[in-house]
């Protein structure tokens, strides 16, 4: 009996947990995730990451969209290029966290 008992409060416990990282794992509050070059208006969510990504269309003024594979992985399949002009910016004005920004990239040949 007592070996039932510790092994519920093990299941229950890991379940918990479970639950507890799923939820996390969904909340992005505070947090914009952009695939730069996606189409204008479109986003999609990532199957091994949970995370949501938007077009960076609304970010920039410039710059040219391109398809690049589809079978690329799906973060990779579009870009942005800059073919013109010597600055190019995206406008991110953050609603909370001083202004705080972390970025992750990722550059192709």
């Amino acid at each position: 009996m007592e070996n039932f008992i510790f092994l519920y409060l093990i299941y229950s416990a890991a379940f918990a947990l479970c639950l507890v990282f799923s939820y996390l794992a969904q909340d992005q509050s505070g947090f914009i995730s952009i695939d730069c070059g996606i189409p204008s208006g479109s986003s999609y969510k990532d199957d091994t990451t949970g995370i949501n990504y938007v077009s960076d269309s609304s970010f920039v003024e410039t710059g040219v969209s391109k398809s690049v594979s589809s079978t690329a992985q799906r973060q990779l399949q579009n870009l942005r290029s800059f073919p013109k002009g010597s600055r190019n910016c995206y406008t991110l004005i953050p609603t909370q966290g001083k202004g705080k920004k972390c970025s992750r990239s990722n550059f192709q040949k």
